[in-house]
């Protein structure tokens, strides 16, 4: 059974009530505490925080879950944040005897900074309750400080400064096509030495019906000489063709990144 907005606060599921967060049949969880990465080994702990274009964060709410042994939740993005293209993850289900705080990463897929606040609607909590029947429930019981430094943790060894590291992996990608085109040079010289072998190899086989007869074994061996010349070639043209798709493709998400922008 879907538990009404009054039920959920006379149930005392939900701790630090926000008298307008309390909806028909949903509570509105509020921002308590934004996690950002700053730097390589910093964590600041803020009360409001410009979310940058692919820009992420961890957000605790500010009250605090008591679920009965009867009683699940479901934690849903507000449609507010969505409609200004800002993903809650790691949210879904809360479990019966859960009594902690929630949070969520937030990441900004929009082209503008996201403004939060202490106090800002970010989440919305709904909460079933259902026929135990016998079932054994575990408890979850976490402190607010020891899930704070769990959450801090969380971002330090695992948040990048930006989602999916845009930044870096467009860096990488113009490393690997820099080292590549140093090496067409060189590749372009070896094109052309093997176009001339070739060529000279093609006039001394030509030539071998105007020259005195050799042994057959000399011509099997200029035969090899140039299926290997022609290999190497072969190889040659397939790398250079690779080198210039790869700079297409670069160039392409360089454009797209721009786009962002």
């Amino acid at each position: 059974m879907l538990l009404t907005g009054k039920k959920i606060i006379a149930k005392h599921i939900v701790d630090n009530v926000g008298p307008k967060s309390v909806r028909a049949v949903s509570y509105d969880l509020r921002i308590g505490t934004i996690l950002a990465r700053q730097g390589g080994l910093d964590v600041i702990s803020t009360n409001a925080y410009d979310l940058p274009p692919q820009g992420m964060v961890e957000v605790i709410a500010l009250e605090k879950l008591t679920l009965p042994h009867n009683v699940m939740g479901q934690a849903t993005v507000k449609t507010s944040l969505s409609d200004r293209c800002v993903l809650a993850l790691g949210i879904g289900l809360i479990d019966p005897g859960y009594d902690s705080y929630i949070s969520s990463t937030l990441v900004n897929f929009g082209t503008q900074p996201f403004r939060m606040s202490h106090g800002d609607i970010f989440l919305r909590a709904t909460f079933h309750e259902y026929d135990l029947s016998g079932e054994t429930v575990k408890e979850v019981h976490t402190d607010f400080e020891e899930y704070l430094q769990d959450k801090r943790e969380k971002v330090l060894t695992r948040f990048s400064r930006t989602f999916l590291n845009l930044d870096q992996t467009a860096r990488d990608a113009f490393n690997v096509l820099r080292n590549r085109l140093l090496a067409i040079s060189a590749w372009a010289a070896l094109i052309v030495a093997t176009s001339t072998a070739i060529g000279s190899l093609g006039i001394l086989l030509l030539g071998t019906r105007w020259l005195p007869p050799v042994g057959s074994s000399e011509v099997e061996e200029l035969r090899s000489t140039n299926a290997k010349l022609q290999s190497e070639y072969n190889e040659a043209e397939k790398e250079l063709s690779d080198i210039r798709q790869a700079q297409k493709d670069l160039l392409l998400k360089l454009e797209y990144q721009n786009r962002k922008k």
